[in-house]
């Protein structure tokens, strides 16, 4: 049992609880919108909580991809992952828009007879630049949205 313990703590001091992912490769395929893809961004975070309840440690999204978690602090909400994807998204300009934003949220707490929970909040999102030669569009640049909320 103590070896169960050591290496079930040893795998949550490496394990980074939220994650940070980009793919900025498209095929070359025809858009019919007027906006380009340029990027697609995945935030994953999880945490693990007492009786479903208490969070024990959660992700830590100040510094996502990392090995750090926050203790006794609930960071696994919608807001957190949206805001990380808005963090990821400013770095391809003012020009760009974000785009067919999914949230998926699951929880279990079947493994260690629900003393001990944990759920995951994975977002995604596709950041698209705005083409304002193509078509007439809304000029409502996504540094505006974040600055205006």
């Amino acid at each position: 049992m103590k070896a169960y313990i050591f290496i079930f703590s040893l795998f949550l001091f490496v394990s980074s609880c939220a994650t940070v992912q980009k793919s900025e490769s498209f095929p070359k395929i025809n858009v019919l919108s007027p906006n380009q893809p340029v990027a697609s961004i995945v935030v994953e975070n999880y945490g693990y909580y007492l009786f479903g309840i208490w969070p024990i440690w959660c992700g830590d999204i100040e510094n996502p991809n990392s090995a750090g978690c926050d203790w006794f602090t609930d960071t696994v909400t919608v807001d957190n992952n949206v805001k990380l994807i808005e963090r990821e998204a400013l770095s391809y300009g003012a020009e760009s828009t974000l785009g067919e934003l999914k949230t998926e949220v699951e929880t279990s707490g079947s493994f260690s007879a629900w003393i001990l929970w944990r759920k995951i909040i994975t977002t995604s999102a596709c950041v698209y630049k705005i083409d304002t030669t193509k078509a007439k569009v809304n000029k409502y640049k996504f540094s505006e949205q974040i600055i205006n909320k």
